[in-house]
């Protein structure tokens, strides 16, 4: 890549890398624009790494990770952070060290440690004052789906069920259902018609297919038939 043109640098795929690792920011005139930060986008490097330890099973320290309100509330070594000084907050200083989570935990549950991407999106997050954000619930309304098109709406999926009247046919002799007539319909208008109906011993040889993949034995067919079984043979 790019096709027919020189492989990129070395450089360039590394530039690459680091814009999409520190979440693909957008840039303006070259400069970087800041994107604001909130606990949804903490939260889940929390949850990855963190709460196997200080989550709703373990909470080592009496440390629950797994909410903004935890990290405020903190442990028995005092809160996990102080609102707009990540300086002094002890989540990002254990963070920092390498002290937590612990790598071996890590390695263990084939977790990558915490990036320096990451752990510059909680020291900003603290320093910002550790802001919410609101997120509107996702639940059911009366109002219309902006995905979903009027087009989408008429696919015959989605639509209520109709009792419908069966058709009208030429052989109603062979008619015993409903379904039956919107077969045959379909039947006729092609020339064609329903198979013969099948006997009692037929059905009785696909039942045993049907249920256990093999051929009835010989005596258990003569309780369903009033003559004499002669099965086929091949010449």
């Amino acid at each position: 890549m790019p096709v027919g043109k020189p492989r990129l640098s070395e450089k360039d795929m590394a530039a690459i890398r680091t814009w999409i690792e520190s979440g693909a920011q957008p840039s303006v005139a070259g400069k970087k624009v800041e994107v604001s930060l909130n606990q949804q986008d903490i939260i889940p490097i929390m949850l990855l790494r963190c709460t196997s330890c200080h989550g709703p099973q373990h909470q080592e320290g009496g440390l629950d990770l797994r909410t903004r309100a935890g990290m405020l509330r903190g442990g028995k070594s005092g809160p996990a952070m102080i609102l707009g000084n990540s300086a002094g907050s002890l989540i990002l200083q254990k963070v920092q060290s390498g002290d937590m989570p612990p790598k071996k935990g890590l390695l263990d549950a084939g977790v990558k440690p915490v990036t320096p991407v990451e752990i510059e999106k909680i020291s900003r997050w603290i320093d910002a004052g550790a802001p919410e954000g609101t997120v509107k619930p996702d639940v059911a309304s009366t109002e219309p789906d902006p995905l979903v098109t009027d087009k989408d709406r008429q696919f015959w999926a989605f639509q209520p069920p109709r009792a419908a009247k069966p058709p009208k046919v030429t052989q109603t002799a062979r008619v015993r259902n409903p379904i039956d007539a919107f077969l045959l319909k379909k039947l006729e208008e092609k020339g064609l018609s329903l198979s013969p109906e099948a006997d009692r011993l037929t059905l009785i040889r696909r039942a045993y297919f049907d249920l256990t993949g093999l051929p009835p034995s010989l005596p258990k067919p003569r309780l369903f038939s009033p003559t004499p079984i002669r099965w086929p043979t091949k010449n």
